[in-house]
């Protein structure tokens, strides 16, 4: 059976992380709230307690998912022991998802020469650098 780790950062937009859990589990669909902490703060003051806490054991997942909310993002790049996993899931060919900003992905250098998709205005955020010769689409 394929699992599902939806990736839980202090700040964390709720009905983005919460929706996916709930869609999954409806669908019979192996999915744990990884936190960076047992219990996690949203952006909208809602704590949630998290079925594990980050660890080497995320990369026996098949797919991760990344939710949105500006903090939980911010949490999501600076934390290095995680943009690690990353990019062991990447280099394993897992599936990696992020929704509205990738930023995190960027930050892991798993969006080279990648097409994505991201909140409207984030490719004038990206620097020079990164936004010469790749194309970023947004919804």
């Amino acid at each position: 059976m394929k699992k599902v780790a939806v990736i839980i950062a202090p700040g964390f937009e709720e009905g983005e992380a919460l929706t996916i859990v709930d869609i999954l589990r409806r669908g019979q669909i192996q999915c744990d709230t990884i936190g960076f902490e047992k219990e996690v703060q949203g952006g909208h003051k809602i704590v949630l307690r998290c079925d594990s806490v980050l660890n080497e054991s995320l990369l026996d997942y098949d797919m991760v998912v990344l939710s949105g909310g500006y903090d939980g993002i911010e949490a999501m790049k600076e934390n290095k022991q995680f943009l690690s996993f990353l990019q062991s899931m990447n280099k394993d060919h897992k599936y990696i998802c992020a929704m509205c900003c990738p930023a995190a992905l960027e930050k892991a250098n798993i969006l080279i020469n990648k097409k994505f998709t991201a909140y409207q205005g984030y490719e004038n955020k990206r620097s020079e650098e990164r936004r010469v010769g790749k194309e970023c689409r947004s919804r």
